[in-house]
């Protein structure tokens, strides 16, 4: 993975150091690589939530007991509830069985204090603009209006793969077409634009945060005579 050496680095020495703490959380924004770098660097028996309700945060549980040398990864713990933080209080603490627990969540500040003050904090660090370019250039595109495209709009690798399944180009000219059009249509069909933006990661459509940003470039770009 690119842009995390140092704390790549930091972590596998603890590793092979055993001194890697019990309970850890791995802090960044969403496509920061967080789910890579616990895959890359972990290869014991691993035990993954599925999701963060607190019945099957009570399953996780009654499972630290009984296994021993295992990994509970707790992903995308932001919206976990606070009864669902609580539980985990205690089997964090105690890490039993020579189990670990790693927690990842894009803002900190969105667990229990009492949840922060028993682990270990990590913090992915944002990618910078020559790492997105190399990649960019190993793995998708050599073209410079293409590159110049993706590098303005997208911010980590996970963006950077979404716009490439969307198109690059397919979808920069829907948005350019978006605004030349925007102020020429009724009301009632402004509204359509919406039609093919996802309000949901889910959903089959373009990216919301993705249109917003190549929508801004391209205002910017227009008002600057480019």
């Amino acid at each position: 993975m690119i842009g995390q050496e140092d704390l790549r680095n930091t972590i596998k020495q603890q590793i092979e150091n055993s001194t890697f703490p019990h309970f850890a959380i791995i802090v960044g924004d969403k496509g920061s690589g967080k789910k890579t770098l616990i895959n890359e660097l972990f290869s014991m028996e691993t035990y993954k939530l599925d999701d963060v309700k607190i019945d099957s945060v009570r399953e996780m549980i009654k499972d630290v007991y009984k296994a021993h040398n295992t990994l509970y990864i707790i992903p995308d713990a932001d919206t976990m509830s606070i009864n669902a933080q609580n539980s985990l209080l205690k089997v964090v603490e105690e890490c039993p069985n020579n189990n670990y627990f790693i927690m990842t969540l894009q803002d900190k500040n969105n667990t229990l204090e009492t949840i922060r003050s028993r682990a270990s904090i990590y913090e992915m660090q944002p990618y910078i603009q020559a790492d997105l370019r190399q990649y960019i250039i190993n793995n998708v595109t050599n073209n410079e209006d293409e590159i110049n495209i993706i590098t303005s709009i997208c911010d980590n690798i996970r963006e950077i793969n979404m716009l490439v399944n969307i198109g690059i180009n397919e979808f920069y000219n829907y948005v350019e077409l978006t605004i030349d059009n925007i102020a020429k249509v009724s009301g009632a069909n402004a509204f359509k634009i919406a039609d093919k933006i996802a309000l949901k990661d889910e959903e089959d459509k373009y990216n919301l945060k993705l249109f917003w940003k190549a929508f801004q470039k391209i205002c910017m770009d227009k008002i600057n005579g480019f």
